[in-house]
């Protein structure tokens, strides 16, 4: 068998009892190349169908992933244990995930401007409101901020 099939498979049980750490003795007779490679394959199977367009309530994070297809949490769990215990530098993976450093502050930069000009918004309302208005329009707000907060959660 391929000894790169052989590390996926290991991979794969390592990922359904990430608590485990006998499976560190198996990983580490492979070659420490090869390990953050086939993990960052496994990153990229994920990230190649993930879209998460739909907004989330920020309780509902981990459903909302999950229903989206997107990386399993159990797969960063056993990238940090093998991080943790020498196996490769994050340095050796950060090439496989994505978005890129570009996209991130791209998209940050879009969510900060929205969400400040938001604010604004609704800050000079309730400056300009009577008692009742700033009622429902804090009500207004607190709707507001939990959609934007899964947004950018998921986004």
């Amino acid at each position: 068998m391929d000894p790169n099939r052989v590390l996926d498979i290991v991979l794969d049980a390592y990922e359904c009892f990430p608590e485990n750490t006998y499976y560190h003795d198996i990983i580490f007779t492979f070659k420490k190349e090869a390990i953050p490679h086939l993990l960052g394959l496994k990153f990229s199977n994920y990230q190649k169908i993930t879209d998460c367009n739909t907004t989330c309530a920020p309780t509902d994070i981990l459903k909302c992933l999950e229903e989206k297809g997107m990386t399993p949490i159990s797969l960063f769990r056993i990238t940090a244990n093998l991080i943790k215990a020498n196996a490769f530098k994050v340095e050796d993976i950060w090439t496989h995930l994505s978005p890129s450093d570009s996209d991130l502050e791209k998209a940050f930069s879009e969510k900060y401007t929205t969400a400040t000009t938001l604010f604004k918004r609704n800050y000079e309302k309730r400056l300009n409101a009577s008692d009742e208005q700033k009622k429902k329009d804090k009500e207004a707000e607190l709707q507001n901020i939990a959609t934007v907060e899964g947004q950018l959660i998921c986004n």
